[in-house]
């Protein structure tokens, strides 16, 4: 599959991606909307892992997918030339960024409205480099760290390996070497974040939520597509093992909801283990679980059109859900002490009843028909606009 054959491919939906995605989508939604955590630590510990979970199989998701295209296209040529990145950077462009700005506009407008200014930062959030090597500023969009992690990742990694081109002989060890850099810089990054010098960096918005050192959970999704496209032989041992992924990914739930439970002070940012090798484990966890699902067969029955509709329009309801929960958490505030304490459910409820309906429009008449220009030269794509 080259950069020319993607969106054929794109077309050609497969039931096990779609799955993980839907998946992914649902796991993020219910960690901001399902209720009780306040009351019931371990329910908010349950809380905070599905977010962090959807969100690492979002990434992993994200390499596999991204990594086929870059791995096809750097065997077929396609790479040898600057033209092909440029290619490559402007589809993930205009499959990305349109949604992306029209929220941070929403939501800029949102915040000035309730508080009478913009957001420290504001305008770095245009060009995702709010906590690029800094802790996340957690006031405003607290999605776009994903987002950050991801768009810097699609412009590094290609250019990364185009550089290793021109400088190595073979493109295979170019590949290997990009993948590898990848997976041990970000490592090397976060160690030195839990250095004594750096301890008031916590673990979710001084490490987790900071561009540079996540890059690795996107790569190890690459490490996935190179096993299926030239080591057949492992990934078919990948399929059968899934049981093992399953039980690690199990137990890192476990260990997580025990230790904010035992400790009542959130996650601990103070081990060097958790600090730096735990997103490591994560991501291999689930590593091993994704080749299985993968392969799925698609089910002959409702619940493959409601995978597929999720799946189609997760990106929007990522990105929208954020905009109603500050929308109704606002539109809530002069009624609450009437809710009883019902103000969680209800909020909640609100929020998977807008976000759903409003992202299936947002994908069919915003989201796809931008998209679909990326495959238009650039002239045309700019008489459209006159």
């Amino acid at each position: 599959m080259t950069l020319k054959q993607s969106k054929e491919a794109e077309n050609k939906r497969a039931f096990g991606p779609d799955l993980i995605r839907a998946t992914a989508i649902v796991l993020v939604l219910l960690s901001h909307t399902f209720p009780g955590g306040t009351m019931f630590p371990v329910i908010g510990a349950a809380r905070s892992y599905w977010g962090f979970l959807g969100v690492e199989i979002f990434f992993l998701l994200s390499g596999y997918l991204i990594g086929g295209i870059l791995i096809a296209s750097l065997f077929d040529g396609e790479l040898d030339k600057l033209s092909g990145i440029v290619s490559f950077w402007k589809r993930r462009w205009f499959r990305t960024l349109p949604n992306y700005f029209l929220f941070l506009v929403l939501l800029l407008l949102l915040f000035h409205f309730r508080t009478g200014n913009f957001p420290p930062k504001s305008g770095s959030y245009f060009w995702f480099g709010q906590a690029i090597l800094s802790a996340y500023p957690d006031l405003f969009f607290t999605a776009a760290w994903s987002l950050s992690v991801e768009e810097w990742f699609y412009v590094l990694f290609p250019a990364v390996l185009f550089a290793l081109t021109k400088l190595m002989a073979k493109r295979k060890n170019a590949l290997v070497s990009t993948i590898l850099i990848f997976l041990i810089v970000p490592l090397i990054i976060r160690g030195f974040f839990c250095s004594p010098e750096n301890s008031q960096w916590d673990w979710d918005g001084g490490i987790r939520k900071v561009t540079l050192p996540r890059l690795d959970a996107i790569g190890y999704g690459v490490v996935l597509a190179f096993c299926r496209s030239q080591r057949s032989e492992i990934w078919r041992f990948l399929v059968r093992i899934w049981p093992v992924g399953m039980v690690a990914t199990l137990g890192l739930f476990g260990h997580f909801c025990w230790h904010v439970v035992s400790t009542s002070s959130g996650f601990s940012s103070n081990l060097f283990v958790f600090r730096v090798f735990y997103f490591c484990l994560m991501s291999l966890s689930l590593a091993l679980v994704f080749p299985k699902v993968v392969e799925m067969a698609q089910p002959a029955n409702w619940s493959a059109v409601v995978v597929r509709k999720l799946s189609l329009w997760s990106y929007s309801i990522y990105l929208s859900h954020v905009f109603f929960d500050e929308l109704i958490g606002i539109s809530l505030k002069p009624i609450s002490p009437h809710l009883h304490g019902l103000e969680p459910l209800v909020g909640g409820a609100l929020i998977w009843l807008t976000t759903i309906p409003s992202s299936a429009l947002l994908y069919s008449f915003f989201e796809k028909p931008l998209t679909n220009l990326r495959d238009q030269p650039m002239k045309t794509i700019l008489g459209s606009f006159r």
